[in-house]
């Protein structure tokens, strides 16, 4: 797809002008190697006893020709955690060059509840979590998670629009998900397809949509009403109720995204550095 320079879709007013003229400045197409979603690892997988060096080759051979066809002077392979980007090595040779991309952070859980979880933690965290959790009471806003096909009725456009709000906001943006994509997830996935919902009476201000896989539970997306966020906390209590279903569903890993450093952070996460 076509990004700006810097991959964020924001425009200084002469670069508006100009592309208002040229809608190409600075612009140029970029082939990613891997799903068309991020998922915080590696797109890429290659067998212990495979030539690795072989396999880059014709691989890289093959993103170049679909680079021409498509127009696209950059190609990315992405998101290699430390120990896959060191297996990759042969790609310097054939031109690449690593840079970072923020982090993924995963929690290890050996509890059945968020509750349980909150309680083996310094008390100067539990009482911050407490705090949050206290103004989300007070303020009356309720939590509440549905899994697989209860998803596409709770998915409304409504919801969706938060999501897009969240991805308006965000410093790194890449491609933006269609409501269907989240119902057919939901289709695909069933049970294993989770959506945590805030509400304030009837109202949807915040969500968390993730994927369990055996027992780890991956938060791939989510969205909150900025508007809310103040009084209540939303965007913690939504991550409080995401992380407490899926502690209850028997996850131990909790794959919780890249950003909000300083929060996940406090929640005992552990940073795990990604490179493309």
């Amino acid at each position: 797809r076509d990004i700006g320079v810097t991959g964020v879709q924001t425009c200084a007013l002469p670069i508006c002008y100009v592309r208002g003229l040229f809608p190409r400045f600075i612009r140029f197409g970029v082939l990613f190697c891997g799903l068309p979603v991020p998922s915080g690892t590696s797109h890429l997988r290659i067998a212990p006893d495979a030539d690795h060096p072989a396999l880059l080759k014709a691989l890289d051979a093959a993103m170049e020709s679909l680079a021409r066809d498509t127009d696209s002077p950059m190609i990315v392979l992405k998101e290699f955690d430390s120990h896959t980007s060191n297996s990759l090595g042969e790609l310097g040779h054939l031109g690449y060059v690593r840079g970072d991309i923020p982090c993924a952070y995963v929690l290890g859980v050996p509890y059945t509840s968020f509750d349980e979880y909150v309680a083996a933690l310094r008390s100067v965290y539990r009482r911050k979590i407490a705090h949050s959790r206290t103004k989300f009471r007070i303020a009356g806003y309720t939590s509440h998670v549905v899994l697989g096909n209860q998803i596409p009725t709770h998915y409304t456009p409504e919801v969706h629009s938060l999501y897009v709000a969240m991805r308006n906001r965000a410093e790194y943006r890449m491609e933006t998900l269609p409501l269907t994509f989240f119902h057919e997830m939901a289709r695909q996935f069933s049970e294993n397809a989770s959506l945590a919902l805030i509400r304030l009476k009837e109202r949807v201000v915040g969500f968390a949509f993730g994927i369990t896989a055996g027992d780890e539970y991956h938060n791939l997306y989510g969205g909150i009403e900025q508007s809310h966020n103040a009084d209540a906390d939303i965007y913690f209590n939504i991550y409080f109720a995401d992380m407490d279903r899926a502690m209850r569903r028997g996850s131990r890993r909790l794959y919780l995204g890249q950003t909000s450093d300083e929060f996940k952070l406090r929640l005992g996460a552990q940073p795990q550095p990604l490179y493309f």
